[in-house]
């Protein structure tokens, strides 16, 4: 029976149960209770009009498992959790991450020059774009390649780390707590192997990365970076000073593994929505030659001018949320909701597929479309997806700066290529499910709108 909800796929199931089950509804997880939100007015009547009670976290034994109860993302709400959210608050605001956009520039023309070198490897270069972007800024450290040693670790860890923390397997972990003792050489416990080794790793995530930074600050090196930002803001002669270092030291090990997988996957759904509706990417890439021209590549000052850009960002994120399930939250106090009792430490997990496939807000959501972003006068209208990053106290921390590096991203590959299907194996709406989602690998045909010579000089104008 064990090994069989294994393999239940928890996605799977509630993004098909959203057809008929309603905005609401309750399912039950082996003994334990879950709410599942499909409305996005459900979700901010809870988790933001009633955040006082519903911005903790369930318990997940898989992260106690894997020695990561200092992960952030995970932590329930609390005093500790308020200081690690703290320390970063200041240095993500958007005025703050201004100081960053040339880094997120570099990183996507780098990008550029990757997929000019060798489209077919086009997953691998969003990886390590979005990763050289993270890495940069918050550790002053810039990766170069697929093989940077640092980087490749941190994907390593991302990888375990995403696949055991599924709810389906903190379920059973919950509900069997000696299940954590049985010998992986049993059948069905193989994955246990990679939870062990994974402790050591976890150590290395928070520590080694962080200490990186401090060697290089010790040595005089360290240049702008969001870890440096956030010390400064620390007294040395506050007696809490130590614990608001480590707080910063763990709060930057999450934003990789928040980050990273995020960004690459949005900037993968771009891609395939490219290839699937060239109308789309041609209506774009007239707008950046009008604004923008063909003597220099886009930067953000033409960000307020190109809003035909914006909306396909946007319909990026809306057609398919790389978090089809947003992180589950948890309530710490009995409440009453539209007449039914909601008990204290009741799962509540807002389906955020649903909320950006509801057709009374978005008619023919599957089609891509970013004209639905615009109102009648023709101006963009209000909705920026925010749901997408989260909700309440528990929003994504680092999303204005997922913003501006997807942005960067999808505004450059539009300004020096054209994504077309190919032929011989068209592109299938197939994509993985785990806390992340992106598109299963496809063939793309990339070609680059001017010659070598031209793009080459595009790119050393702007060195």
């Amino acid at each position: 029976m064990v090994q069989k909800i294994w393999r239940v796929d928890l996605q799977i199931f509630i993004l098909r149960a959203q057809r008929c089950a309603g905005d609401i509804y309750r399912v039950r997880l082996l003994t334990q209770d879950a709410i599942i939100v499909n409305s996005l007015d459900h979700a901010k009547a809870l988790l933001e009009q009633r955040s006082q009670i519903y911005s903790s976290r369930p318990y997940i034994a898989a992260v106690d498992i894997l020695d990561c109860k200092w992960n952030l993302a995970f932590a329930p709400y609390g005093d500790r959790w308020r200081l690690r959210r703290r320390v970063f608050q200041q240095p993500l605001r958007p005025e703050g991450l201004v100081t960053y956009r040339p880094v997120q520039l570099r990183c996507a023309r780098e990008l550029v020059k990757n997929m000019i070198e060798a489209p077919a490897k086009y997953a691998e270069h969003l990886e390590l774009h979005s990763a050289s972007i993270i890495m940069s800024s918050m550790y002053d450290h810039h990766p170069t390649s697929p093989n940077d040693v640092m980087m490749g670790k941190m994907q390593d860890i991302n990888r375990i780390f995403t696949s055991a923390v599924t709810p389906e397997q903190s379920a059973v972990f919950n509900v069997f707590p000696w299940l954590k003792h049985v010998p992986s050489w049993v059948p069905g416990f193989s994955f246990k192997r990679a939870f062990s080794s994974f402790r050591a790793m976890a150590a290395w995530w928070r520590d080694a990365p962080f200490e990186y930074t401090l060697t290089k600050k010790a040595h005089g090196t360290l240049g702008r970076c969001i870890i440096q930002d956030a010390l400064s803001r620390i007294n040395e002669d506050d007696t809490s000073a130590q614990e608001k270092q480590e707080a910063v030291k763990e709060a930057s090990a999450v934003s990789f593994a928040a980050g990273v997988d995020t960004t690459a996957s949005s900037v993968q759904v771009f891609v395939l929505a490219m290839t699937m509706y060239p109308e789309v990417q041609r209506r774009a890439q007239k707008e950046i030659e009008t604004v923008v021209g063909s003597d220099r590549l886009p930067n953000f000052k033409d960000r307020p001018n190109l809003p035909y850009v914006e909306a396909v960002l946007r319909e990026t994120m809306r057609w398919h949320p790389v978090a089809p399930l947003s992180l589950p939250h948890c309530n710490i106090s009995d409440d009453i909701y539209n007449g039914y009792m909601i008990p204290r430490g009741t799962t509540i997990i807002p389906n955020t597929w649903a909320m950006a496939h509801d057709e009374t807000k978005y008619p023919d959501p599957m089609t891509f479309n970013p004209s639905r972003f615009f109102d009648e006068n023709g101006a963009l209208n209000n909705d920026t997806v925010s749901y997408a990053f989260g909700f309440g106290r528990r929003v994504c921390l680092g999303r204005y700066l997922a913003d501006g590096s997807t942005w960067s991203a999808i505004v450059h590959l539009l300004a020096t290529f054209t994504f077309q299907r190919d032929e011989g194996s068209p592109p299938v709406l197939r994509f993985t499910t785990s806390l992340t989602s992106q598109p299963e690998p496809f063939k793309v045909d990339i070609l680059p709108r001017y010659d070598a010579e031209k793009l080459v000089a595009l790119l050393k104008s702007e060195e």
